[in-house]
């Protein structure tokens, strides 16, 4: 009988270490589970802010193309303005060769005008 009540002893204590096992085991896996929780739940806002900077892009994107719209738009006016300058350049030369003609007819037509009133004379 105290055979049997040995064996049953350490058989209890057996069964008892098998339990601690267990128990360290199950924290283990709960720690382990939770730990995996968490990095679900930061990957599931990972996930939100890219399609968050996603769409930001997009929209950037948008406004971007009408900015490159406008500097075209921009530089078409730019090279209008351009040639109407070039073209009233030209014709300030003209008028300039003009004046500068009229005036030497005016010059020539006052020194003959002087030498008829100094021929009356």
């Amino acid at each position: 009988e105290q055979e049997q009540e040995q064996e049953d002893h350490q058989e209890v204590y057996h069964l008892r270490e098998l339990l601690k096992i267990r128990d360290e085991e199950n924290f283990k896996l709960r720690a382990q589970t939770a730990s995996v929780a968490t990095l679900e739940k930061g990957n599931r806002l990972r996930h939100k802010e890219i399609a968050d900077l996603t769409a930001l892009c997009a929209e950037r994107a948008v406004v971007i193309n009408q900015r490159d719209a406008e500097i075209g738009n921009l530089k078409e006016l730019v090279k209008k303005q351009q040639e109407d300058a070039d073209r009233l350049k030209a014709t300030v030369a003209e008028l300039n060769t003009m004046v500068v003609d009229a005036c030497q007819s005016l010059n020539g037509l006052m020194t003959r005008a002087s030498f008829a009133v100094v021929g009356q004379q």
